[in-house]
């Protein structure tokens, strides 16, 4: 997952750079590209924690529903102005940092702490980036 997180950071670090007087269409491809990468990564993180029984699973999936939204919301609104907003690359540097150095951490933590015969895959792969 760290190689997954390092990609969508430098994503928003070329958007960011793109944003600023740029071509909509590397904007437009990157507003998609986040939209699948999240998919993917947040319906893989989900599952993970479905299998461990995360306590705390119904939360950090309103957050990751959260984001979506808000990245569909910007979608629409780039479409129309034709420009990503300042605001959107601020909440996804953001979101992202503390989402993963805090709830995914927690996470992490979580997993850890609660490893058990089936779940020592879950927990050697977060002893690996945590």
């Amino acid at each position: 997952m760290s190689s997954i997180n390092r990609s969508s950071i430098s994503s928003i670090r070329y958007g960011s750079r793109s944003s600023r007087g740029s071509d909509n269409q590397v904007i437009f491809s990157l507003i998609g590209e986040l939209e699948k990468y999240t998919l993917a990564h947040f319906a893989a993180e989900e599952t993970l924690m479905r299998i461990t029984d995360y306590p705390q699973f119904d939360k950090h999936k309103k957050e990751h529903q959260d984001f979506v939204a808000r990245v569909v919301e910007e979608k629409a609104q780039a479409v129309a102005t034709g420009q990503l907003s300042l605001d959107m690359m601020y909440f996804l540097r953001n979101w992202l940092g503390e989402h993963i150095l805090v709830s995914d951490k927690h996470y992490a933590d979580y997993s850890l702490r609660n490893k058990t015969e089936n779940r020592s895959l879950i927990g050697r792969l977060f002893r690996r980036f945590f």
